[in-house]
């Protein structure tokens, strides 16, 4: 991981990294975010991926600051990855990006992270990779 000493900070920090299965997360999708989606089996940030984490900070400080206090950060893993590993690699990919935010300048107090594993898909039954790699993805919502 490229941000290993900085998750094991976070992690000393006091942030909750949530690692729940089966929680519902149908009616936080519903609001307005930001998807960061990931290869199959990986945790790691591409420049493309840190583009959408900028985006989401970009409207969390412009068009949300007064509206909103947390940026809610939900990991997922698809129904393909491996079940033994669903959540830890949906919290790993949670790991990263939270950790991203806080890089760039977002408050640990405003962070809110959680790891549902492969427990809410976007594309319940995938007919292809294109649909699979949809359902590993980092949500962030602007509340």
């Amino acid at each position: 991981m490229v941000y290993s000493g900085l998750r094991i900070a976070l992690l000393m920090a006091g942030l909750c990294l949530a690692s729940a299965t089966g929680v519902p997360v149908a009616a936080a999708q519903a609001a307005p975010g930001f998807v960061v989606t990931f290869p199959q089996g990986s945790a790691e940030l591409s420049m493309e991926q840190r583009r959408v984490i900028l985006a989401a900070i970009r409207r969390f400080r412009e068009n949300c600051r007064r509206r909103c206090t947390q940026i809610e950060v939900i990991g997922h893993a698809s129904p393909s990855e491996s079940p033994g590993t669903a959540v830890a690699l949906s919290h790993q990919r949670a790991e990263e990006v939270a950790a991203d935010l806080l890089i760039e300048g977002i408050g640990i107090d405003q962070i809110t992270v959680r790891a549902v594993g492969a427990a809410a898909p976007a594309v319940p039954n995938p007919k292809n990779e294109e649909d699979d790699a949809r359902n590993r993805r980092v949500v962030l919502l602007l509340h």
